[in-house]
Formats: C-alpha cells, sequence, structure tokens
C-alpha cells in the first residue's frame, strides 16, 4: 500500500515492516527519562512519580548519591584489603562495625617490628601495641562479639596511648609506656586479614595470635573521620561487596513498587507485582499508547486513552497473535532533534512531513518470543568448598527471533559455604530474576 498524508485530523495508516517496528516506535515515542543519560555507578536509575530528577537505588555494598562508593563487603577464608599506612600524628581514630559468629580472625593489622594489632581471639577483641616500648601492651574486649549481630568498635591511639570502646560502652585503655612516643609503620594497613607473607611476620614477632582472616561482614569502616571507600583501596583479595548478615530482614520496608505489591524473593530481595495497566521494574510505567492495532481478521486492541507504550511491549502484544497488523498512528508533533535524518524510517517520515521517498511494504507475520527463565536447583562449589544447601538458579532459554535471550534482572545473593575441614565462609553469587529479548547478543 502506498503512504499518503492527508488533514491534520486524519488517520494514517500502513503496514509496519518487521525490520524496523523498534525504529520506528522508539522515534515515534522519544524516550525522555533522565534516566536514559543517568550516571549510576553501581545501581539502577529509578525515577519516582511526579518528580523532576531520578535517584539511584544502590547495588549491595555501595553508597552515594550515585552509589559510587563501596563501604561494605564480606569477607571470609584467605580475604583482605590492602591499604595506604596508618597516619597516627598527631593522633589517629578508626571506627569497624562487624558482624560476624567467628571466634577468631584478623580485624586491622599494621605492624613491621612496631605494630597495631586487632582480633578477633575466643569471641572476644584482642588488642596488642607496641610503638616500641617492651614490653609490648595488650587487652581484651569486655564484649563477647562472635554472635552474628552488629558490633561497633572504635580505636583511639594518642601517642603511646591505646583506648578501645565497644557499641558504646565503657572504655579501655593500656598504656605502652617508655622512651618512644608514637607508632610509626610504614607498611600497609591490612583489614579483614592479611596476606601470607605478613602473616608469617606477624605470627614469627607474636603480633598476632592467630591469622586467620575474619569471617563475616566489615562496613562503614572509617580512618580519622573520613568513611572508607575500598574501591580506593591499593588491593582487594577475595572480597565480596554487600553486608547481608547486617542487611535489614523486611526488603519491602523501602521498597520503590508505584503501582504495585512488594513481594520478598528472600531476606533482601523483592519484585514489584504490579496493579493492571502498570509495568516496569517498579510498575512505574503506564500499559497505553496511541495506536490501533488491527489484524487483518479484524480484530483491534485500542487502548482506553494516549500515552506512551514501551516498544517491546507493543511488539509482545502484536506477537501474541501470530498474525498479519495493520497499524494506525494519529498525527502528532514529535521533537526529532537528536534524531539522525537516516534512522528515520519511511514511514514516520511520511507522517512527519520530512522529504523522503516512500515505498510500499509487505504484509508481515511475527512469530512470538518464547525467551524465558527456566529455574533449577544445585549446590554450589567453590574452592572445594560446597553450600549447604540447595541454590535455586536460573538460566535464559528460548526463542527471540533474530535476538538474543538474555538476563534482564539478575539479583546478587550471599551464600553460606562449608569446607572439608570445617571452615565456613560466605560468598556472593549472581542470580537471574528475569529474562528478556535483546538486540545485542
Amino acid at each position: 500500500m502506498a503512504l499518503t498524508r492527508t488533514d491534520a485530523n486524519a488517520r494514517t495508516d500502513f503496514l509496519v515492516p518487521s525490520a524496523n517496528w523498534k525504529t520506528w516506535l522508539t522515534c515515534l515515542y522519544p524516550q525522555t527519562s533522565p534516566c536514559q543519560h543517568h550516571d549510576c555507578k553501581h545501581g539502577v536509575c529509578f525515577m519516582p512519580s511526579n518528580a523532576k530528577d531520578y535517584i539511584c537505588k544502590c547495588s549491595q555494598g555501595f553508597t552515594g548519591k550515585r552509589c559510587e562508593f563501596l563501604t561494605s563487603i564480606n569477607f571470609h577464608e584467605g580475604s583482605y584489603v590492602e591499604l595506604d599506612p596508618l597516619h597516627t600524628k598527631p593522633d589517629a581514630k578508626i571506627s569497624i562495625t562487624f558482624a560476624t559468629d567467628q571466634n577468631y580472625g584478623v580485624m586491622l593489622y599494621n605492624g613491621e617490628s612496631q605494630h597495631l594489632a586487632v582480633e578477633l581471639f575466643r569471641g572476644r577483641i584482642r588488642v596488642s601495641y607496641d610503638v616500641g616500648n617492651y614490653p609490648v601492651s595488650t587487652m581484651f574486649s569486655y564484649e563477647t562479639v562472635s554472635d552474628g549481630n552488629p558490633h561497633t568498635v572504635e580505636l583511639t591511639l594518642i601517642k603511646k596511648n591505646f583506648t578501645m570502646r565497644v557499641d558504646n560502652g565503657t572504655s579501655r585503655t593500656i598504656v605502652n609506656e617508655g622512651v618512644k612516643e608514637y607508632l610509626e609503620v610504614s607498611s600497609p594497613l591490612y583489614i579483614g586479614g592479611v596476606s601470607e607473607e605478613v602473616a608469617s611476620s606477624a605470627l614469627r614477632q607474636w603480633h598476632l595470635r592467630n591469622t586467620s582472616s575474619f569471617d563475616g561482614c566489615i562496613k562503614d569502616v572509617r580512618l580519622n573521620g573520613k568513611l572508607l571507600d575500598f574501591m580506593n583501596a591499593r588491593k582487594q583479595q577475595r572480597v565480596a561487596p554487600g553486608c547481608m548478615e547486617m542487611e535489614d530482614s523486611k526488603p519491602c520496608k523501602e521498597h520503590l513498587c508505584q503501582k504495585g505489591k512488594c513481594v520478598p524473593l528472600d531476606k533482601s530481595a523483592y519484585e514489584c507485582q504490579c496493579r493492571k495497566g502498570w509495568s516496569g521494574e517498579y510498575c512505574d510505567q503506564e500499559r497505553m499508547v496511541l495506536v490501533n492495532i488491527t489484524n487483518i481478521r479484524g480484530h483491534q486492541f485500542m487502548p482506553s486513552s494516549a500515552k506512551n507504550y514501551t516498544s517491546l511491549s507493543v511488539f509482545t502484544r502484536i506477537a501474541e497473535r501470530q498474525s498479519d497488523f495493520e497499524v494506525h498512528f494519529q498525527p502528532v508533533e514529535i521533537e526529532l532533534n537528536e534524531v539522525p535524518k537516516k534512522e528515520i524510517p519511511t514511514p514516520l517520515s511520511r507522517i512527519i512531513g520530512i522529504d523522503y521517498k516512500c515505498s510500499d511494504y509487505e504484509n508481515f507475520k511475527l512469530k512470538a518470543p518464547t525467551c524465558q527463565k527456566e529455574q533449577y536447583r544445585e549446590y554450589l562449589e567453590e574452592n572445594g568448598c560446597r553450600s549447604n544447601k540447595m541454590i535455586k538458579m536460573a538460566n535464559c532459554v528460548g526463542s527471540c527471533g533474530d535476538q538474543c535471550c538474555k538476563p534482564q534482572r539478575i539479583k546478587r545473593r550471599s551464600v553460606r559455604m562449608v569446607c572439608p575441614n570445617g571452615t565456613k565462609y560466605s560468598t556472593q553469587v549472581d542470580v537471574i530474576r528475569k529474562c528478556k529479548c535483546v538486540q545485542k547478543c
């Protein structure tokens, strides 16, 4: 059928070529959401209703307006973070929030011959402090902290004086008496564990009683008042973002579902079940479009009002019928300043009056995509260790025509691992939550 443009109030009809359906829908209904050009570093962009700007919903472990800071991480066997040496002049203040159910593990170490060592020993916090005055000063916390609950320890170094306070409780202080005044160490500061070379030296000099890595979560580390961004660490060894042990067990408490219901998936994740007429990850997209789709048998899909509709949603509704369709658009005024002319398909150019040659299009038939999530359960194995129970996993299977069936939404969850020697640790695994057809394979 040839295309002709009529008066401003008339309907323009044409048969849609299958190769161009996505292009002309995108052009006709340009996406103007700020999330198209967001700068969320480690998270997803979210545009609340009636808001002028977007917000970033951060992935586990990340904080900041743009999710640019890594502030909580998970440690297990062999883990550690290497940082610049600790500055102790005129003083040094360290604050660490943590959670673990293990009785042993290195929390912090900075040492050569002088040293500061903070470790879990028999469920309590043990401190060894030496600014160069013999004998070494040591102390233990009053509190037992290996109960799996979050605890905060505050450490203050003022010359040869060292003070520790746990959970805003009673402070304990030791003094490394002698001629030397300050802890002066030029080697790296370690958190959550130490390298093998440093472990050998620390054991040989009795700085540490046990060099096992911390097993659990560490977050909100502050060095001299500044929140530590683990992304800036010299080295990260076998750590994973996020602190599942310290997350709220009610994920729907602060959900982002707009026009739908929040449904918990596990202790840290949820999904939105949208009300009729709404779609999107957070049920914030109205499912209507300025289009009347009629198949050759006369069946029509007529939305109740003229609103934007995502291209994929239109495609899916057409494809479900597995038939030929005629698409009718009402003339609309469109801003196409950012769309190169060469990308504007002939039907659309005809509607908006751009000088392009028109050509006839043959009827087309769209086959319904079968892309879907296929679930299965299996044990996770890593480094000779195995998860303590079967984990629900998923693959994306099915056809998408000339596109590919790929994950649309992935959630990271924490899995408890058990080793043959009885050691336990947590690791992170990505689980597919939703699949979709995508153009880039």
